[in-house]
């Protein structure tokens, strides 16, 4: 992230960048009681994205498009 990280010793007015890692686990087989809950999650979320996520529901090949 970009000038989100902590601020500079030497000038408090700039501020270093933030690193993230991100650890992802994706089930291989789930249950119909999980397929389900993520079912009624996903009703309950109305369709409603993060915000700057609306844009990148493209995909893989969405991407190759362009």
């Amino acid at each position: 992230l970009k000038g989100k990280g902590v601020p500079s010793l030497r000038n408090r007015n700039v501020r270093g960048d933030h690193f993230v890692t991100l650890v992802v686990q994706v089930p291989e087989r789930m249950t119909e009681a999980q397929k389900e809950a993520l079912r009624k999650f996903d009703d309950a979320m109305n369709g409603i994205a993060p915000e700057g996520e609306k844009h990148k529901k493209k995909g893989l090949f969405g991407k190759l498009e362009k």
